[in-house]
């Protein structure tokens, strides 16, 4: 696995990082643990930069196998998942996911500085 990380040099406040921090771990992770099955080779990009109207976008993308067709991180049962999703909530952010070609997540939030 090749793993490429392009950040922006931004600000922003401690608890906010410390969120990022955690919701990267966990994304980061599932990439590992899900995405490459039988010693599969593959790419995760992770991404974090300013995005529009001063919000913050923190993007973890891989070309592994994707997510099932029925996946719903609404209705998703892994703690993972959950985890994400209330981390996500914290930082009154939002988040899409997109399986079909690997799997690309992405989360939106205010960055405060």
């Amino acid at each position: 696995m090749e793993t490429l990380v392009e950040v922006d040099k931004i600000n922003i406040d401690i608890d906010t990082a410390i969120v990022c921090g955690q919701i990267f771990s966990e994304l980061y992770s599932n990439c590992i643990k899900h995405a490459f099955p039988d010693e599969r080779s593959g790419n995760i990009k992770v991404t974090m930069r300013r995005a529009d109207k001063g919000r913050m976008e923190l993007k973890v993308v891989d070309d592994g196998i994707g997510l099932p067709e029925d996946f719903n991180l609404h209705k998703s049962a892994t703690l993972g998942m959950k985890l994400i999703g209330a981390l996500t909530t914290q930082l009154n952010g939002e988040i899409s996911i997109d399986g079909c070609c690997g799997t690309s997540v992405w989360i939106t939030f205010e960055g405060k500085q």
